[in-house]
Parts: C-alpha cells; sequence; structure tokens
C-alpha cells in the first residue's frame, strides 16, 4: 500500500484502479479527524466522486448514533402506520363546530338540523352515535356524528361548502386524530402554504404559488416535507 502524503486529501491518488488511503472527512473541527480511509480508485473516477463522505470506522458509528438520535425513523414511520389505523376507524365520523348547545337539547336532532341547511334529508337512525365533545376556555362544543352508512357520510361532505351563505358560523370537519390536526396547523403556519385540508387519508396542500399537491398517506406527505412531519411526530412520541 503507498505511503500516507500530507499533501492532499489523497496519498498518491493516481487513477489505476488500485487501493489507497483518504483523509477522513468525518468529525470536522479543531483538529479534524486525523485517520486514513482505504478506499479502491477506479481508473476512471466518476464526476463528484470525491464530493461523498470518506469515514474511518470511528467517524461512521459517530454519525449513525447522531443521526439516529435526531431523526428516529423506524419510531415515526412506526407511528404514522399505528396512526392511519386510527383516522380509518374514524372514516365515518364527522365533526361540526359552532352550532349554539340547548339545554335539554337532543344531539341527533342537531345533526338533523345542520343537515338540512345544506340539503341534506337524513333520520335519527341514519345516525349511529352522536355527543358533544368537552371544549377548552369555556368555547362552544364540538359534536361528533357517526353515520350507519357511509355514503350519508360522503353526501354531507360534499355539500358542506352551503353554509358559507349561513348567518351561523357552523362549519364541518373529517373527525380527523390528534397527530393529523397537528400536522395540519404545523403546515398551515408555513408562509408558503395557503391552504390544508385533510380528508380522512388524503391530505391536500395548496402552496402561496398556486401548486395544487395531493398526497395518498403521511408516508408520501413525510417524502415532500419530512422536517414538518417528523418534527411533530417527535413531539408526539416526545423524543
Amino acid at each position: 500500500m503507498p505511503s500516507k502524503k500530507s499533501t492532499g486529501l489523497v496519498s498518491e491518488a493516481e487513477e489505476d484502479g488500485s487501493t489507497h488511503l483518504i483523509q477522513c472527512t468525518g468529525l470536522e473541527g479543531d483538529p479534524p479527524c486525523l485517520s486514513w480511509v482505504p478506499t479502491w480508485l477506479p481508473r476512471r473516477l466518476p464526476k463528484g466522486y470525491f464530493d461523498r463522505p470518506f469515514l474511518c470506522g470511528f467517524c461512521s458509528a459517530a454519525v449513525w448514533a447522531k443521526t439516529k438520535t435526531v431523526q428516529p425513523e423506524p419510531q415515526i414511520f412506526s407511528l404514522i402506520g399505528a396512526d392511519a389505523n386510527e383516522q380509518y376507524g374514524r372514516r365515518d365520523n364527522i365533526r361540526i363546530f359552532g352550532v349554539e348547545e340547548e339545554e335539554g337539547e337532543d344531539v341527533y336532532d342537531q345533526v338533523v338540523k345542520v343537515a338540512e341547511q345544506i340539503g341534506v334529508t337524513i333520520q335519527h337512525n341514519d345516525i349511529s352515535v352522536c355527543h358533544r365533545l368537552p371544549s377548552r376556555a369555556g368555547g362552544k362544543k364540538q359534536i361528533i356524528a357517526r353515520f350507519v352508512r357511509r355514503e350519508t357520510k360522503h353526501l354531507i361532505m360534499r355539500s358542506k361548502h352551503k353554509l358559507k351563505n349561513s348567518s351561523q358560523r357552523i362549519y364541518i370537519n373529517d373527525d380527523l386524530t390528534p397527530l393529523r390536526s397537528k400536522i395540519a396547523k404545523a403546515l398551515r403556519d408555513l408562509a408558503d402554504i395557503k391552504f390544508v385540508n385533510m380528508q380522512n387519508e388524503r391530505i391536500l396542500v395548496t402552496t402561496t404559488n398556486g401548486d395544487k399537491l395531493s398526497f395518498n398517506n403521511l408516508y408520501e406527505l413525510h417524502k415532500w416535507n419530512q422536517r414538518v412531519v417528523s418534527m411533530v411526530c417527535s413531539s408526539h412520541l416526545n423524543l
């Protein structure tokens, strides 16, 4: 093996298709790593060959440990998978916001009345179960409703835009998991995001540039914006 030379990154790095010693590029600092990495050099070096890291065993282990600590992807993907199952269980649910609570009310009647406002006729027996949810800071309590048939929910979701013409500030959303609600909020807080809508598993995003993006699940969203999804998931897992 050729002797080390301190004149450059590579010792006698001629394109001769043999092994040479390349200085370790890991753990940059003062002083830098002084190890040399045995590396086989092809006769014709590809473009950008030396742009990649060359790590000794110690630096490779240190980089791996740092990456594992900062971005615990296995735990995040496990959480995304579990959350997808939970969201699937909510696929027949809706949440209704802004309906005034009445003393001695029948919540089933309230859901029927909201449906009437958007031109959808339903009966009590179309609703599997519904009730009010606890509110924060004394605000109006949401109504969560689960329908017997998914077609009923789809009909209501397709017609919910008619509530914009109502004098009351009532609106209807899918029943999202806490994780998805947090991710949606984090996306809306980004300066280049104009609109975010989550429809069960599907995520619709519109940017300030007018680009309309559609993701079938959180895995696809993670590929598009790993930073936001990983940040929210890590916080959710208390990592």
